[in-house]
């Protein structure tokens, strides 16, 4: 069933100088190929945009050692800075896209050539509404980076139903007519892929973790106290709950104490110092985000 089904990739984007072209290259190695491409671009410098303008509406060249390749024709939409929010720069492009099936991908998120094909294979199930793929370490070498992709994304796939909500909108695929139902969610802030899932799961669906559905993400651990926080204040609301500052301790204790045996195991015990920086910055943005999006509920019922 899936193999007769429309593919619309969707990207956000906010690109530097040079890096259209290397971009779309690999969406041109598909296995599966999409059925477009929707760039929704919230100030990318200008020679990158005019770059992405000039492949809109139309189809690519295909790179020159696979010359019976082609691309799927771009669609260009173009958003002011100020004006970008996660989940509505989502169902903006999404609405704009003519797909069955949505790929999610982030500017940062390379896939591999099985990522469409994978991704696609799961909607075999009619139970599943969306699916994410697994993310590998980028070219960007940071072992707490490489730490945290390796841990969150094992390489045994599996099906999860409520409570499990995990997902990610990095690398993620979704079913339009259940978006058309429930879209994504503004006031989860960027945690609208978990809110969306969660919505999915009280519907009677699951969700799919994919691990053959593989992109490289190169992610600098840049912004991490905003990150963080904002991600906390998605959570808080989605859930409705927050953990006690205990917990949050107890966490962090934890995720420090399991990087510096992870660290010294590969002779890397000099970034240890940066474990105890980076997650104590994040456990206490995430605890911070939490119990003030808690608050804003408590404050909203009475």
């Amino acid at each position: 069933m899936s193999a007769a089904l429309a593919i619309s990739v969707v990207i956000r984007t906010r690109l530097p100088p040079g890096e259209a072209p290397a971009f779309l290259e690999s969406l041109n190695h598909q296995w599966r190929r999409p059925d477009e491409i929707i760039v929704i671009d919230s100030g990318s410098p200008r020679g990158v945009v005019e770059s992405l303008r000039s492949t809109a509406g139309g189809t690519c060249q295909p790179p020159d050692d696979h010359p019976l390749l082609t691309c799927a024709p771009l669609r260009l939409i173009e958003i002011p800075p100020e004006s970008y929010q996660s989940a509505r720069a989502l169902n903006t492009a999404i609405a704009a896209a003519r797909g069955d099936l949505i790929a999610i991908l982030s500017q940062d998120a390379t896939p591999r050539p099985a990522f469409l094909a994978r991704l696609a294979a799961c909607f075999e199930d009619w139970q599943i509404a969306g699916a994410y793929g697994r993310q590998c370490p980028g070219p960007i070498f940071d072992p707490l980076v490489t730490k945290d992709l390796l841990t969150t994304y094992p390489p045994r796939s599996r099906v999860q139903r409520a409570p499990d909500c995990w997902f990610v909108n990095t690398c993620s695929m979704i079913r339009r007519d259940l978006w058309e139902r429930h879209p994504f969610q503004e006031w989860a802030v960027i945690s609208e892929d978990h809110e969306w899932a969660k919505w999915a799961q009280s519907q009677g669906f699951a969700v799919a973790y994919c691990a053959e559905a593989e992109v490289e993400h190169a992610h600098a651990p840049r912004g991490l106290w905003r990150r963080h926080f904002q991600e906390g204040l998605g959570l808080g609301a989605i859930h409705g709950q927050a953990p006690s500052a205990g917990a949050s301790l107890a966490s962090y204790i934890r995720q420090v104490g399991s990087d510096a045996v992870w660290l010294t195991r590969r002779r890397r015990p000099h970034w240890i110092p940066a474990s105890v920086w980076r997650r104590g910055v994040k456990h206490a943005a995430l605890h911070a985000g939490m119990h003030r999006a808690v608050r804003g509920l408590t404050r909203g019922a009475t």
